[in-house]
Formats: C-alpha cells, structure tokens, sequence
C-alpha cells in the first residue's frame, strides 16, 4: 500500500502556507512586488510578472524562493483578492532561463491594489 500523492492545491498551501519567518518575508515581498507592478500599470491595476520578478531580482536572479512566489499568486487568487485577466506576456527572464515562455496576467480584484 502507497501513501497517496497530495494534489496540487494541497501542495501550493503547504507552500503558502510555510510557516517559518524566511517564507514569511518573502511573501510580503511578493505581494508588495505585485502592487508595485500593479500601481506603475497603465491601469494601475494590472500585474505584469515580468514586472514582479525584475523588483524582486538582483544580478544574480530571483531573491526569493520560486516556489513561493509562484504560490503566492495561487493563494491571492483563492483568496479572490486577483484574477486572471485573459492576457499574456512573453517572459523576458534570462537568469532562470524561462525566456520566451507564456506568462498570465493579473488583476487586482476592484481594479486596486
């Protein structure tokens, strides 16, 4: 007998959800690095993850762990706090060589941050 496999929202609130003071600062910096992008939007409103990771890198790449980054945007979006907004952005990452791939946008739930 195996144990059973958690499912992808078990395993994207176990990375949310990460207790520990590192992972919690990282996802304050997330989310403020959204509203950053969000805020300099023509909408203001919009967030571009090109525009995320660029505040949240240095020379050397991404400061913050991915994972949590990418959890974070699950977890604002159960929380309805963003949406989808239908639109993508060609990635311009270099560093975690991700260039080129698809990217969502979002939004701010309301249209503010």
């Amino acid at each position: 007998m195996t144990a059973e496999a958690p499912d992808l929202l078990d395993l994207l609130t176990a990375v949310a959800d990460n207790p520990t003071p590192l992972a919690e600062r990282y996802r304050e910096r997330s989310h403020a690095a959204m509203i950053a992008a969000a805020e300099t939007s023509a909408d203001r409103a919009t967030i571009d993850p090109n525009v995320v990771r660029r505040l949240l890198s240095n020379d050397h790449g991404l400061t913050v762990d991915p994972r949590i980054l990418s959890a974070q945007y699950a977890a604002l979006r159960a929380r309805g706090v963003i949406q989808r907004t239908g639109h993508y952005v060609e990635s311009d990452d270099r560093l975690g060589r991700n260039g080129g791939k698809l990217l969502r946008t979002y939004r701010f739930v309301g249209g503010a941050a």
